[in-house]
């Protein structure tokens, strides 16, 4: 049952408060933390002395262009061409694979830079970014998917799972 049948949902109801504002600022620290790291603090050195640059390269590659596949596909998969918040629950595509394959994307573009510039500090960053933001994002949206999509919502919920993709 949906219990808000005709209206309209938006995407600022969709999303927890300040999400714009996080997602900005986000990319901007996490550079600034993993310059620091290469280029003042070299916590980097230790990664970069281990793992060689043609390897890094290869990895940051994988990370990055996955990274932009997810992000692609999920922005035409929730907005299509009319860029705006769709009344129906949406269980196709790469939503299929995976519940939040944006934020996903958006990870693996972090991993990739991680990947790349070997930054320790970068690395729990990251970490506690996933952990006290994006899972807390995640979950305050789906709460609201949960109020208005109900069983069928839960039923999506039970077969994809929330971040690491089901490939079959």
């Amino acid at each position: 049952m949906n219990f808000l049948s005709d209206e309209k949902i938006s995407d600022k109801k969709r999303e927890m408060p300040g999400t714009d504002a996080l997602m900005a600022i986000l990319p901007v620290l996490f550079g600034i933390i993993v310059f620091l790291d290469v280029n003042i603090i070299g916590l980097s050195d230790i990664v970069t002395e281990i793992i060689i640059f043609p390897i890094r390269i290869v990895a940051f590659l994988f990370f990055f262009i996955w990274g932009l596949i997810f992000i692609i596909l999920s922005h035409k998969a929730i907005f299509g061409d009319e860029h705006h918040a769709s009344n129906k629950l949406l269980t196709s595509g790469i939503l299929a694979r995976t519940r939040n394959p944006m934020y996903f994307g958006i990870n693996l573009i972090f991993i990739s830079v991680i990947s790349l510039t070997g930054s320790i500090l970068g690395l729990v960053f990251w970490i506690l970014v996933f952990i006290f933001l994006f899972n807390q994002m995640a979950r305050y949206e789906e709460n609201i998917l949960e109020k208005i999509f109900g069983d069928e919502y839960l039923t999506y919920k039970k077969n994809v799972p929330r971040w690491i993709p089901k490939m079959f």
